[in-house]
């Protein structure tokens, strides 16, 4: 366990190391395309799509807790990262790494939804339907997100998630979080969340994602 705990974290560190490295090369060849926007720390993903020929890696560690009938369980993960490459102005690519082991194909299908009530606020929405979790029936999912801005590099968000299976029970959940932003490219993000009615007690998070041109 500690290995692995030694290994994901050093894996985040190169990554971070790495981007810090490329930054100003990006930069100099490519025109700069805005401040990041990213997929964390929520579930609601955004409709924004990474700038062609520029890498973004989102990555960071996750621990949850939970008490089922008087049995604590926790769990934690690190290294969930998601790569994202912009292949043309309106398409990229995505690689990511599941933080649980899955013994089936795991597919869906989303819309993602965005809109600005005002400067500093952001409304964030998807309607998606997925096939996994070692299930074979569909679940479909709606996932609503409100940011707001404290300053210009402090944002605050809450979010609500709720996850409708075919033949189980609906699962609810709810957290919130900040992001910060180091640099134009470079977004540090934290995340506290917990499921409405099931038995999860709480969930944390911590990300780092940059983004960089090849």
């Amino acid at each position: 366990m500690k290995r692995n705990r030694h290994l994901g974290a050093s894996i985040i560190f190169l990554m971070a190391v790495l981007g810090s490295t490329l930054m100003s090369r990006g930069q100099k060849e490519n025109k700069e395309p805005g401040t990041i926007v990213t997929d964390r720390p929520d579930a609601t993903e955004t409709s924004t799509l990474v700038p062609k020929c520029f890498l973004q890696v989102e990555t960071g560690g996750l621990h949850e807790s939970r008490d089922n009938n008087d049995v604590k369980r926790e769990r934690m993960v690190y290294n969930t990262t998601l790569l994202r490459y912009g292949l043309l102005d309106n398409m990229e690519l995505r690689v990511g790494r599941n933080a649980k082991t899955r013994q089936t194909t795991e597919a869906d299908f989303r819309f993602a939804f965005s809109h600005m009530p005002s400067d500093k606020s952001n409304l964030f929405y998807n309607v998606a339907a997925q096939w996994g979790n070692d299930s074979p029936e569909l679940a479909y999912i709606h996932t609503l997100a409100f940011g707001h801005s404290i300053t210009k590099k402090f944002e605050f968000y809450d979010e609500l998630c709720v996850d409708f299976p075919e033949n189980t029970t609906a699962h609810h959940f709810f957290d919130m979080g900040i992001r910060y932003l180091l640099q134009p490219n470079i977004q540090l993000d934290g995340t506290v969340g917990k499921d409405i009615i099931d038995d999860q007690d709480i969930s944390l998070s911590t990300d780092i994602s940059f983004r960089v041109s090849n």
